[in-house]
């Protein structure tokens, strides 16, 4: 839980520590190593426990394989809510010719999207459930 913070409108402060679900899951991509850690960080601050964390981006495989990653956790877990962040452009050295290449992040999760549609359809948002604390 975090300290307080401001309530709809910024007018005054809220008391109440902020939480999400227990039931979410964070999944993040960063090329780079400070900023992963930092996505670990504010993962534990907004309440997401590490068991529930997942964090990639330090080699190729784990920038290519991203969309696949998050959408396994999303399909694993489909009654959980997961919260997605990744880096705009994904800087990637190829292993054995060294080529550098820039990979799109929102590429990655615009695919990852495309992927949860049903074919000819549109995705529908969750029914609402009740807040887990």
């Amino acid at each position: 839980p975090l300290g307080p913070h401001r309530g709809r409108g910024g007018g005054g402060t809220d008391n109440r520590p902020f939480a999400l679900f227990r039931n979410v899951w964070g999944v993040a991509i960063d090329d780079f190593k400070i900023h992963r850690k930092l996505l670990e960080r504010v993962f534990a601050l907004i309440g997401i426990v590490q068991s529930r964390t997942i964090v990639l981006g330090k080699d190729a495989i784990e920038i290519t394989n991203f969309d696949d990653t998050a959408l396994h956790t999303l399909k694993s877990h489909q009654h959980d809510y997961v919260l997605v962040i990744a880096d705009k452009n994904l800087d990637v050295i190829v292993e054995g010719n060294h080529r550098h290449t820039t990979v799109s992040g929102s590429g990655r999760v615009e695919r990852m999207r495309d992927n949860l549609t049903p074919p000819g359809g549109t995705s529908s948002p969750r029914p609402r459930e009740k807040r887990e604390r």
